[in-house]
């Protein structure tokens, strides 16, 4: 590994270590690291301690460029870590007047007093930058330390994971970018996966055999499978292996190339782009369908609704079930689906109605129904559907699986492909 490009990651905070509190920021910065070409050395997690901090930066600028830290910069007396750092360089701790001034406008903004105990979070090791926090009140600092000739900047942020985000879009995402050591710059592409496992898509990609310039990475973003690809200064060869790539996988399995877009987001801008409007019918998921959909803005165009029908009562009185496809063939049944599909079409008046209907456990299942098995509804503007699928997953993960299934479905039929496939 080049040491120019390494980055060490070291995580702050008794909570971490009792286990109250599990550490998102370690894992973000691996994955946006990655992509503008850095590679992470390690995660380090530290409690409030100075030796702790001290011997963990010791052993961080050994092997590489950058350390980033997170946690410990709040106002109260376990947060050490600027003090950690400046014992680390044989530095003074003292008060910024900017900074002071920043924190006391933001205090009279949300209409607080500052306290002399709060005013710890304007001190910074002798010789930082302030790194701005526009989403709190606890400002992050960058300093350097020399290990013989070569230069180790250290960056230092809050914990708290919404500003984790926000500082590193605001000011340091820019500094890695200008700091690459690598003329070559590093070409991304997203490639973002529904219907298959991690496992199974790593066995394609593998047959697939890519050029060892090729950096694949794989992120499940759970009931998704998220497939990087990178390759430093050759974009014709990221795009072929991109193409082999989906290939590989079936391009049915691919939903979308855009970084920002799961499953639901882009059914969304589907029915958006083609002007058509989708509504669902929830037993088994309990909302998390139509939850999926209404998380981004402006699905107010395409979502005409949902109707949680758990109970069969529900299910007649609000989607017109008769209660003989109960008696005949159960609640989950591909006939109780096609039912509950029909009867929301027909009240919300929507292009798309989607039903869900099944066993999610961990009670419930028979020989004939085990646990896991769902059954959907599909009317669509030409056709009507049935499917039944049976998902090797606990409850909630069924529910959740089954959510975005539902989204898929609507998806697939939307853009003419195959409805239903084994799920690998």
């Amino acid at each position: 590994m080049n040491i120019q490009s390494a980055v060490s990651i070291l995580v702050i905070g008794d909570e971490l270590l009792s286990g109250a509190v599990t550490d998102t920021n370690g894992p973000y910065f691996c994955s946006e690291l990655a992509d503008l070409g850095w590679s992470v050395v390690r995660i380090l997690v530290v409690g409030d301690e100075f030796d702790a901090i001290t011997d963990a930066l010791k052993l961080c600028v050994s092997d590489s460029a950058v350390v980033l830290i997170t946690g410990g910069l709040g106002p109260t007396s376990d947060d050490i870590t600027r003090d950690g750092v400046a014992r680390f360089l044989n530095v003074p701790v003292i008060l910024d007047a900017e900074a002071l001034s920043r924190m006391e406008g933001k205090y009279r903004e949300r209409r607080v007093s500052l306290n002399k105990i709060s005013e710890r979070q304007a001190q910074f090791p002798e010789g930082a930058k302030i790194l701005p926090n526009n989403s709190g009140t606890a400002e992050g600092f960058s300093t350097e330390c020399f290990v013989g000739d070569r230069s180790v900047a250290i960056h230092s942020l809050p914990g708290i994971p919404r500003e984790v985000h926000s500082m590193w879009r605001d000011t340091l995402r820019d500094w890695f970018v200008l700091q690459r050591n690598s003329n070559a710059e590093p070409e991304t592409v997203h490639i973002k996966c529904f219907g298959l496992s991690e496992s199974y898509i790593g066995t394609l990609i593998e047959a697939a055999q890519l050029k060892s310039s090729v950096r694949v990475g794989y992120r499940p973003v759970y009931p998704e499978v998220w497939v990087r690809l990178i390759v430093a200064g050759d974009r014709d060869l990221l795009d072929h292996s991109a193409q082999k790539v989906i290939e590989a996988i079936g391009p049915a399995h691919v939903f979308s190339q855009n970084v920002d877009d799961d499953l639901p987001t882009t059914l969304g801008k589907l029915l958006d782009t083609h002007r058509l409007t989708l509504s669902f019918a929830e037993s088994c998921t309990g909302g998390l369908a139509a939850h999926q959909i209404v998380n981004r803005p402006g699905s107010s165009r395409y979502l005409k609704g949902s109707v949680v029908a758990y109970s069969n009562e529900l299910k007649t009185a609000f989607l017109g079930v008769s209660p003989e496809i109960f008696e005949k063939f159960g609640a989950v049944s591909a006939e109780c689906a096609l039912s509950m599909a029909q009867g929301m079409k027909l009240r919300s008046n929507s292009d798309y109605a989607v039903s869900i209907t099944g066993v999610a456990g961990p009670d419930g299942g028979t020989e004939e129904k085990p646990v896991g098995t769902v059954c959907f509804g599909l009317v669509t503007p030409t056709g009507e559907y049935t499917y039944r699928f049976q998902l090797p997953f606990g409850r909630n993960r069924c529910r959740a699986y089954a959510a975005t299934l539902a989204c898929e479905l609507v998806r697939r039929d939307l853009l003419g492909l195959p409805h239903s496939w084994e799920r690998q």
